[in-house]
């Protein structure tokens, strides 16, 4: 698997060349190149807040396009 340094779902998202569109309450809605969306409310825990949400899914996006983030020192 390929490596990216840390970074947060910005990082993420600008990586891998996806768009992110802000939404009426401060929400934001990723959209891939391709036109699709990422969903980043089903993959959440109970207790997770806006933020690592999208961590969590930026990483399984990042999974899925052969890349993980390196290892925090």
């Amino acid at each position: 698997m390929k490596t990216i340094p840390q970074c947060g779902p910005n990082g993420i998202w600008d990586h891998l060349g996806y768009s992110i569109n802000r939404c009426a309450r401060g929400g934001r809605t990723i959209t891939r190149p391709d036109g699709s969306v990422v969903d980043t409310i089903t993959r959440a825990h109970e207790r997770e807040d806006g933020y690592a949400r999208e961590l969590r899914a930026g990483k399984a996006e990042l999974a899925s396009h052969g890349f993980e983030m390196e290892a925090e020192a």
